[in-house]
């Protein structure tokens, strides 16, 4: 709210100052998904979990949601801005996590099955009412050197269906360059215009994009 009255006094100031205009649009979008679709989020997210464990009981499966701070949404918005892309790009405020893994599967299997998992997403979040969203691909993972990230394991081949490959973006099978980041992200949309990105990885990706 701070940061709304700011931009709401710099807009009286210079009523033509358009990034202003944008950021404030932008942060009322963001404090109206943070304050009203909370709720509604997370009992999307454990719909979500349930049919998971339901397809794979054997596996260690955590789902947990977050949402993007006021610091680091304000950074993408600067960032969206300074590169002259549109700020409803920021499809992410809202996120749910789905980590799992199985002491009794080598790591390439459990690859597979994060791949597997996310077309059984897609197809339940479909019939639940909500729309996988176009994605402009995997950014900044050219250049990944396996040298320098020993432990980060890059699949054999692509398990990725080329159904989905203009709306998923795969971190797994092409990581961050700078960091190893593994991870498949989809964004969906509701009927009602609610979005969310959803996230899968295995517990070894998570912990490494959590402490490295």
């Amino acid at each position: 709210k701070k940061h709304i009255e700011t931009l709401e006094k710099e807009i009286a100031e210079n009523p033509g100052n358009m990034n202003a205009m944008l950021l404030k649009n932008a942060f009322e979008q963001y404090h109206y998904c943070i304050s009203k679709l909370s709720g509604k989020n997370r009992q999307v997210f454990n719909l979500l979990h349930q049919n998971t464990v339901k397809n794979h009981p054997t596996l260690n499966i955590i789902t947990t949601a977050r949402k993007k701070s006021v610091v680091r949404f304000y950074r993408k918005c600067r960032e969206k801005l300074v590169s002259g892309i549109p700020l409803d790009d920021i499809t992410d405020i809202y996120a749910c996590r789905t980590t799992i893994d199985d002491a009794s599967l080598d790591p390439e299997e459990l690859i597979k099955l994060c791949y597997v998992i996310l077309e059984e997403s897609i197809t339940y979040m479909v019939s639940l009412g909500y729309t996988p969203c176009g994605s402009t691909g995997a950014k900044d993972t050219k250049g990944f050197d396996p040298k320098c990230f020993p432990n980060v394991i890059v699949p054999k081949k692509n398990y990725l269906n080329p159904d989905y490959q203009k709306v998923v973006k795969d971190y797994i099978s092409a990581p961050k360059y700078f960091s190893g980041y593994q991870s498949l992200h989809v964004v969906f949309v509701h009927t009602s215009g609610r979005r969310f990105e959803l996230q899968i990885r295995t517990a070894l990706m998570d912990h490494h994009a959590e402490y490295g």
